[in-house]
């Protein structure tokens, strides 16, 4: 093994056999550790790119596991090794500083905005959240609330669209909250009330979009949670 090579080691066990010194991991261990985290990476990462298997599946328990192994088992290679075998050693050292730094990169990631900050946050500033509602038929609520969140002027077309039953985007809300959009919607149509802003901005909007923010909170958002920072997990796992 030259320095270049142990300055960056594969996380593979064909790697480590082709360049290994000669007597290095007499056993296979350190290889078969190298294996078990190839599967297991393998099997993470094509969950979380297909959204598979829910939060169990994202839990990156099964190779920070492996990954555990791959340590343990470099530094006691490590320290069976002689002199003549520096780069090897140098190698197995650099197999545990990798797992370290992910390690850490793991605990930044609990940390991300995407996967910790508020609905409203996610609907005003991550676009992948707009595509996760899209791809989780929740388009609906994720337009409502990007709509409420600008504080539109209250009109007649936005109960239409978004509140009436039947509507083209009709959102989820408590029944009780579209009475009382339904109430002021009749007083409008009778000629009770004008069709006016100062009409429609007494019809509980706040309330249905605390509503909608709560339904997606209880459902979508744990899930986007999950996938994105298993996607961000994945994309730093030791190759």
């Amino acid at each position: 093994m030259n320095q270049a090579d142990a300055s960056k080691p594969q996380f593979v066990a064909a790697w480590w056999t082709q360049h290994k010194a000669s007597g290095a991991d007499p056993q296979g261990k350190f290889a078969t550790a190298l294996q078990s985290y190839e599967a297991a990476r393998k099997k993470f990462q094509d969950d979380a790119s297909k959204d598979k298997g829910g939060a169990s599946a994202h839990s990156p328990d099964g190779v920070k596991a492996t990954l555990a192994a791959v340590k343990k088992e470099a530094l006691a290679q490590k320290g069976s090794l002689g002199t003549f075998q520096k780069e090897t050693v140098t190698a197995l050292d650099n197999y545990a500083r990798k797992v370290d730094a992910w390690e850490q990169d793991l605990t930044r990631v609990g940390t991300a905005p995407l996967v910790k900050e508020t609905v409203k946050f996610l609907v005003k500033q991550a676009p992948q959240f707009q595509e996760y509602c899209k791809k989780n038929f929740q388009s609906e609520s994720y337009n409502f609330l990007s709509l409420m969140y600008k504080k539109p002027i209250k009109e007649k077309r936005w109960y239409e669209d978004f509140i009436k039953p039947g509507g083209k985007f009709e959102v989820n809300i408590q029944a009780a909250t579209k009475f009382k959009f339904a109430d002021i919607a009749k007083a409008v149509e009778t000629g009770a009330k004008p069709d006016s802003p100062a009409t429609w901005e007494k019809a509980p909007w706040d309330k249905a979009v605390e509503e909608v923010e709560k339904m997606l909170q209880a459902d979508v958002v744990p899930r986007f949670r999950n996938y994105t920072r298993a996607v961000m997990i994945s994309g730093m796992l030791p190759r």
